[in-house]
């Protein structure tokens, strides 16, 4: 019953404000993807629809010529190949999945008083940072680095494309209540310091 209350609690208002919590993130994902593989320069980076879905849409380029298994692929626009570029798509909800996990399980565990429960909510939240910050990005460069690896070879998978496998196989979700376990074992330990101040002073 618990988890259930916590689950209406958290995908209630994420489902609600989704492009509102997501959409801040953007120019940060965008940031985040050319650092993780300089071989990208993100061209369009933004909110759309695709079909009944609203999506984070990448739009990317190679800054410059990148040679693979097979041969050398040339940035669209140059030597004879039409402009254009690569093209990601990313639903909201997937972007959501893990830190609502995350918050459903921190949320639904027990709490010993207000003070645990706040604490283990502040640090739930700066990890669902960090897992927007894990997921989101590295998912996109897989996809982008998956279409370069496989211009000359369909069955080519990259090191970038075996991580993402790995999150959405189950990675992911394991991630997200590690974090979860790490967030309660926290606010946990901070609820005991002011009984042991007040057994102290008294």
């Amino acid at each position: 019953m618990r988890l259930l209350f916590a689950a209406l609690l958290v995908l209630g208002p994420l489902n609600a404000f989704q492009r509102f919590v997501v959409e801040p993130m953007v120019p940060l994902f965008r940031a985040v993807i050319e650092d993780l593989d300089g071989q990208f320069v993100i061209t369009d980076a933004r909110l759309t629809r695709a079909g009944p879905n609203d999506v984070v849409l990448f739009r990317a380029n190679l800054r410059g010529p990148v040679t693979v298994v097979g041969g050398v692929v040339y940035p669209f626009g140059s030597h004879g190949i039409p402009a254009g570029g690569y093209q990601v798509t990313y639903t909201l909800s997937g972007v959501l999945l893990y830190g609502a996990l995350l918050l459903i399980i921190a949320l639904a565990w027990p709490a010993r008083g207000v003070r645990e429960l706040a604490v283990r909510m502040l640090i739930s939240i700066f990890f669902v940072g960090v897992l927007l910050l894990i997921d989101a990005p590295t998912t996109v460069v897989a996809e982008l680095r998956h279409l370069v690896e496989t211009s000359f070879d369909r069955t080519a998978v990259g090191s970038w494309m075996i991580w993402s496998r790995f999150l959405m196989g189950g990675g992911g979700i394991a991630l997200s209540i590690l974090l979860a376990v790490v967030a309660i074992h926290v606010g946990r330990r901070c609820s005991r310091f002011p009984a042991a101040h007040n057994h102290l002073l008294a």
